[in-house]
């Protein structure tokens, strides 16, 4: 483990607790983030990047407005939640830690690197910082989420928008 690795888990416990602290609205807020997010990885080569920051920031806005909206309505003065909204806000708030945790952990560059046997990709790049790619490059996230390079599905539309067409050559 790493100080990166620390650094991730501490951004988890940050929104876990801010989605326990919603209650109900935490789990909207959560899964609205991450359905804006997937949206606009999705439409991100379709629509020009002013577009598509108006369109984040819109949804963004308004899922923190019903969010906002929900733990209000379901808000009891002078009481503590119950408990099955506070369970609610932190899976929803946990849930949205961990897909930022893992889009941090792959959001670094990627180095191509042209041999005898092809184009081959080396992430994290070793023209970063040295401190920093050596605590990248043993991330223990980053080691667990290194398969979504290989595979094709909804988590890769999430946490890698821009990978490059890895068909033909290595993956990292």
């Amino acid at each position: 483990m790493t100080w990166f690795d620390a650094l991730l888990i501490t951004l988890l416990g940050m929104l876990s607790a801010l989605g326990l602290r919603l209650g109900l609205g935490g789990l909207v807020w959560g899964g609205l983030c991450l359905l804006t997010a997937y949206a606009v990885n999705r439409l991100g080569g379709s629509l020009g990047l002013w577009s598509l920051l108006m369109l984040a920031l819109l949804l963004g806005i308004g899922a923190t407005l019903l969010a906002q909206l929900v733990q209000r309505l379901t808000a009891r003065p002078y009481r503590s939640p119950p408990l099955w909204s506070s369970a609610a806000g932190l899976l929803g708030g946990t849930t949205l830690g961990l897909t930022v945790a893992a889009a941090f952990a792959l959001a670094f560059p990627l180095s191509p690197r042209v041999d005898a046997a092809g184009v081959r990709y080396v992430y994290p790049s070793p023209e970063m910082a040295p401190a920093l790619r050596a605590a990248v490059d043993r991330s223990l996230l980053k080691s667990s989420l290194m398969p979504l390079w290989e595979e094709s599905s909804g988590w890769q539309t999430l946490l890698l928008p821009d990978l490059p067409d890895l068909k033909g050559a290595r993956q990292p």
